[in-house]
């Protein structure tokens, strides 16, 4: 049995030499779904495409009935804040459910996937200094790669309250709305806002 320790130790070593990918937020081809789940009416642009775990039929359901109540909602609220679209728009994203850990290519992996990411200290959007803690994130847009990723823990109490919010986010910046305030910090405060008005609560 000795003889096999060596080769097994060496198979070990080899595994965990491998390079991790640095600056890669999107999903690589092995985390890609076999087959994307694509949501329906107004939200026919969105694919979820990665998926840390199983997907469930129920869980997409909420997801897709999410999605299309947000986006009829949306516009009348922007106005009721006195914002006025420059362009209507349907979300075009790719959704991605991750786990909120910190491990390699999970939600809050800020070392390697992603190590561009900003990092924040307050709910309100504001920028660690040197040496602050950040909070852990449960979802975040990525404007560049026309991407959300959430956590997939599509039971929690707060899952509509957040797909809503960061789905917000991305019809804010497609439509033109953060163009006419130009501030992260307006911009969370009325994510978190439109989410309570439309009963989800806050994140």
């Amino acid at each position: 049995m000795k003889r096999f320790v060596p080769v097994i130790l060496l198979t070990a070593s080899t595994v965990m030499a491998t390079p991790k990918v640095v600056g890669h937020p999107a999903p690589l081809p092995e985390e890609r779904l076999d087959t994307s789940y694509t949501l329906t009416g107004q939200c026919s642009g969105v694919d979820i495409v990665e998926w840390q775990g199983v997907p469930s039929v129920q869980a997409i359901r909420v997801i897709d009935n999410t999605c299309n109540v947000m986006v009829d909602r949306f516009y009348p609220f922007v106005r009721e804040m006195g914002y006025s679209a420059s362009r209507r728009v349907a979300p075009s994203y790719s959704l991605s459910l991750l786990s909120t850990s910190t491990s390699y290519r999970s939600l809050n992996d800020n070392y390697y996937r992603f190590r561009n990411r900003p990092l924040f200290c307050n709910k309100e959007g504001g920028r660690c200094r040197p040496g602050e803690q950040p909070l852990p994130l449960i979802g975040w847009t990525d404007r560049d790669i026309r991407a959300i990723f959430l956590m997939n823990s599509t039971e929690a109490s707060n899952f509509q309250a957040l797909l809503a919010h960061e789905l917000f986010h991305v019809l804010s910046f497609e439509s033109g709305v953060f163009e006419k305030h130009h501030s992260p910090i307006i911009e969370e405060n009325l994510a978190r806002r439109f989410t309570i008005q439309l009963g989800y609560g806050d994140i």
